[in-house]
């Protein structure tokens, strides 16, 4: 049906992911005609029987409402992945201008490396917890190392737990 997929660059559309994807390599399975294929969309590697494409050209184009909704999503993902901080709406704060600020100036840059050294009361567990809970919002982060005076552990874990909604291991 195609030509060796591994020989150039052939795109074909996707009737399964309902989008064009990059043929990598063919297999035969059983006697029928497999192929491996990126679907750009996904970022995945698939793996489709050869019933399952369709030359660009022969693929439905999208209707208004298609590409509306589409752009729509693609919109929201990017605002949720660079400019929307989620951690404010998603704890059990209202987080002061200072806390907003402090957590907008951790994420200006692509490495996240902050001091958090206010005076006493002015909400670092609360900053600290916001910028903690956004990277987990994003996926950024698996595990979070804290040092804090052993006299005052028990009161950051509980602002933690009760703020921000932490639950995390404690080891002393």
């Amino acid at each position: 049906m195609f030509k060796d997929p591994a020989s150039s660059n052939i795109w074909l559309w996707s009737t399964e992911h309902q989008q064009a994807v990059q043929l990598i390599t063919p297999q035969e399975i059983s006697g029928e005609t497999f192929y491996r294929a990126w679907v750009p969309g996904k970022n995945i590697v698939t793996l489709n029987h050869s019933s399952q494409f369709l030359p660009l050209s022969d693929a439905k184009p999208f209707s208004y409402e298609e590409i509306i909704c589409r752009a729509a999503a693609g919109k929201i993902t990017e605002s949720v992945n660079q400019e929307t901080l989620l951690s404010p709406l998603c704890s059990n704060v209202i987080p002061l201008p200072h806390q907003i600020y402090a957590l907008t100036r951790a994420f200006e840059k692509e490495t996240i490396r902050y001091l958090f050294a206010d005076e006493v009361g002015l909400g670092k567990t609360i900053e600290a917890g916001l910028v903690i809970k956004e990277l987990k919002l994003r996926n950024k982060i698996k595990r979070v190392l804290i040092l804090a005076p052993k006299g005052l552990v028990p009161q950051w874990v509980e602002e933690m737990r009760q703020k921000i909604g932490h639950a995390d291991s404690i080891y002393n």
